[in-house]
């Protein structure tokens, strides 16, 4: 549905399916990248959005590297504890699963007792469930150090981990089983759970976002959040470009970070903290004990915080703040003051809220 919704809005003939960014290069007029058809392009801006083992943020660190420009941090290869199995299913027989037909979500998570295994689902608005498997690793490790070929993260791997995983139970009698029978193939993947926090963003006309400069652990639900955020910060610096001169690209880049990075920094830490209430050591069951003992208030106030930044496309009409967390200050907010902001009549608005 999200690609469907892009590609109504995003010309054709702007997307080129099935084409590798293989290298690139930048210098003061422009930034190039080759691609896997032997084209070469050209242009004043290089967004990397091309996930964990972002082939655009491998090229902008050689590129810095080579210059003696690389935070030794930034060497390092993403560390992983965890690897899972990650499925959506079709819509589901609500009069067979009456649970589903309900306002709120359902949403179960459950600890192996005697099993390296973490698994949760919740549904959707559609009665589809998204379901989860996490496999808890003993150790930290990493894919280039262990060893790890791309053909085992492929479709035969993920149709071994399911066989694995078929007989894990859910109260009112689900089975793992059943959600996996009623999930297309395609919509299985078995992925690692990285986790990293890269300190460069940026550098001449290339700049990074999403998991391509910080890859977070999905238990607290903050990483395609975050990369949504990145989005609309970076548009927001992007559409108050006075020019795209290498000096104003720096200008927009390093606002973009400074808004940015400590927001990323929370959830981050905050991403690590949920992992651990879904760990198998000692000390992850220390965690969810205190975590029960927890007043409500101070739940409510760390979810505050969670949800409290949610940066708004300064170049759109501003969305009136409806929420009962108050928003927390967004630094570009203040471009919205150099461009004219449309009005929307009120029948546009309704409209707007009813779909």
């Amino acid at each position: 549905m999200l690609y469907d919704t892009i590609l109504n809005l995003v010309p054709r003939e702007k997307i080129h399916l099935q084409t590798k960014v293989l290298s690139i290069e930048q210098n003061h007029d422009e930034v190039m990248i080759q691609t896997s058809d032997n084209t070469t392009y050209r242009g004043d801006i290089l967004v990397g959005a091309d996930g964990a083992y972002s082939v655009v943020r491998q090229g902008l660190y050689q590129l810095l590297e080579k210059a003696g420009q690389l935070p030794e941090s930034d060497k390092e290869q993403l560390p992983y504890t965890n690897v899972c199995l990650v499925g959506t299913t079709e819509p589901l027989d609500v009069a067979k699963y009456p649970y589903l037909d309900k306002p709120e979500s359902y949403f179960v998570g459950v600890l192996g007792d005697d099993t390296p295994y973490t698994w949760v689902v919740f549904s959707t608005k559609d009665a589809r469930v998204c379901w989860m498997v996490v496999k808890h690793l003993t150790s930290v490790s990493r894919k280039e150090d262990s060893g790890i070929q791309n053909s085992e993260w492929g479709p035969e791997a993920a149709d071994a981990m399911c066989e694995q995983v078929r007989d894990f139970r859910f109260p009112h009698g689900l089975t793992m089983g059943e959600l996996i029978d009623q999930t297309r193939k395609e919509l299985i993947s078995k992925v690692m759970l990285e986790e990293k926090l890269f300190e460069t963003w940026f550098a001449g006309r290339t700049v990074l976002v999403g998991d391509a400069c910080h890859k977070m652990h999905p238990a607290a639900g903050l990483g395609a959040v975050s990369a949504m955020h990145d989005a609309v910060v970076l548009a927001n610096q992007l559409f108050g470009l006075e020019s795209t001169g290498v000096e104003d690209l720096k200008k927009a880049f390093q606002a973009y970070r400074d808004e940015r990075y400590p927001q990323t920094v929370q959830s981050f830490e905050t991403s690590q903290t949920m992992a651990r209430l879904l760990g198998r050591s000692w000390m992850n069951t220390i965690v969810r004990m205190l975590t029960r003992r927890i007043p409500k208030w101070l739940w409510r106030k760390v979810m505050d915080k969670m949800q409290g930044y949610r940066p708004q496309a300064t170049f759109l009409p501003l969305v009136p703040d409806r929420g009962s967390s108050k928003p927390a200050p967004q630094a570009s907010l203040k471009l919205a003051k150099k461009f004219p902001q449309p009005k929307l009549n009120p029948v546009s608005v309704s409209a707007l809220n009813k779909k």
